[in-house]
């Protein structure tokens, strides 16, 4: 182990091996920051979204009519929006293990608190409706 641990130095010495600046790293560090907490308010924007849409439908009230009900609820979910808080939020998880000391972390804590932050941020989204204007969201979809 002093073997290699000298001939990694002697390389350092002759400039053999490039070292790579600290800023390179801050960098990167930041870059899946930013990059994470832009994954998660986009999927608690999504579920906000699928949410609002849900309320606008009203859909439970479709199951008085039985099978067709349900098949009338199935298909006014909105899947795209759905879909997408699901990808997101695995994605936000896989950058959060990913980054900084948080391989150290257990799987399950990590999707607890990303999946919670997601919540909390759609609820909040949820509440608040009224002040972010979902209409206009509405407009857009």
């Amino acid at each position: 182990m002093k073997k290699i641990n000298k001939e990694i130095m002697e390389k350092i010495r002759k400039d053999e091996v490039k070292m790579k600046p600290k800023w390179w790293f801050e960098g990167i560090r930041w870059g899946l920051e930013m990059g994470n907490w832009i994954i998660v308010l986009a999927a608690s924007v999504f579920l906000a979204v699928g949410i609002f849409w849900i309320e606008l439908i009203r859909p439970i009230k479709a199951l008085d009519y039985g099978r067709l009900g349900l098949e009338l609820i199935l298909e006014s979910l909105p899947h795209v929006s759905l879909g997408i808080t699901v990808f997101l939020l695995i994605a936000g998880a896989v950058i959060y293990k990913n980054k900084g000391e948080n391989y150290k972390k257990s799987v399950k804590r990590i999707w607890i608190t990303v999946f919670l932050t997601v919540v909390l941020a759609a609820i909040f989204l949820t509440i608040f409706r009224k002040v972010f204007e979902p209409e206009i969201l509405l407009r857009i979809i």
